[in-house]
């Protein structure tokens, strides 16, 4: 597969999670939450707009109102299972309080889950704790404006990122397409399921321990990463705060992974991630990096 090829797969797989869950009881799992991260003019908003899923709610901004109006009532009768935001720059763009009550919300939501809340001076009790998968995407310099504040409340931990930038190549070839008088077209990236809860897929022992690999070398890029602010410096100098991350996350995401692949790729009818299944997973795990060691595409 190209990097493009590669990168347009991790989409769709990362979406397909919300369909399949652990085969034993009560164990716990999330949908992946996925945040591409690249330049301007690098088609983000596009490629997500164009991923075509009917337990999908896409928007182009969230506020508390939308939340509790449409994803609440939506999530708890399960008429969909992940959010769509193909450019995060709206829901950042609003008044503090109305960013950081939305926040607080996607971050619960994407990983343990809300029943009982008092969110935005509304309290509410809710039959069954509902969760969220998460696809977005932001540009470059606005994730270096809120890295910090979303490493200090977790929401770094929560998501996987996806940093990339065009080759030489590529630019050339959409200039091209421009010349030509077409548009530079990206393939529509469709998930066709039945309704029903997430198929249960069992993950055979021997892979464990490939997985388990995976997921630190992931980790180990991760924590390449370090950030700099100039919050809480006295000499107004930069300070480097770096990303500390374990990997026990990262592990759990890329099981779930290996299900939503073995899931797509027999067509709903396998029941066990095979060895195809893992080799997949292992190509589709190198997309996952922070701006410090983008992939090119």
């Amino acid at each position: 597969m190209t990097p493009l090829d590669l990168f347009q797969q991790a989409l769709k797989y990362s979406a397909s999670t919300v369909f399949v869950k652990p085969d034993k009881k009560d164990v716990y799992f999330t949908p992946l939450n996925i945040l591409l991260i690249a330049g301007s003019e690098c088609g983000k908003t596009r490629l997500l707009t164009q991923i075509s899923c009917k337990k999908a709610y896409k928007t182009m901004d969230l506020s508390p109102k939308v939340i509790i109006n449409s994803i609440i009532p939506k999530l708890l009768s399960k008429e969909i299972g992940f959010l769509v935001i193909p450019d995060m720059i709206q829901l950042l763009g609003h008044k503090k309080t109305t960013t950081g009550s939305t926040m607080g919300f996607i971050n619960a939501l994407i990983e343990e889950g809300i029943k009982d809340s008092d969110f935005f001076g509304l309290e509410f009790h809710l039959i069954n704790t509902i969760k969220a998968g998460l696809l977005t995407a932001i540009t470059s310099e606005e994730f270096k404006e809120n890295a910090v504040k979303w490493n200090n409340i977790g929401f770094l931990h929560r998501i996987l990122p996806i940093s990339y930038d065009y080759t030489e190549s590529t630019v050339n070839n959409i200039h091209k397409i421009i010349s030509n008088g077409l548009l530079n077209e990206i393939n529509e990236i469709t998930i066709k399921t039945k309704d029903g809860e997430p198929k249960p897929i069992s993950i055979p022992e021997r892979y464990s321990s490939d997985i388990m690999l995976m997921s630190l070398k992931v980790a180990d890029r991760f924590k390449d990463m370090t950030i700099k602010t100039y919050r809480g410096s006295k000499d107004r100098n930069a300070i480097k705060v770096k990303f500390d991350v374990k990997g026990f996350r990262i592990h759990d995401r890329l099981r779930q992974l290996a299900r939503a692949i073995c899931f797509i790729d027999s067509k709903q009818k396998r029941k066990e991630v095979n060895s195809d299944d893992i080799i997949k997973l292992r190509e589709i795990s190198e997309v996952f990096n922070f701006p410090n060691t983008k992939m090119k595409i």
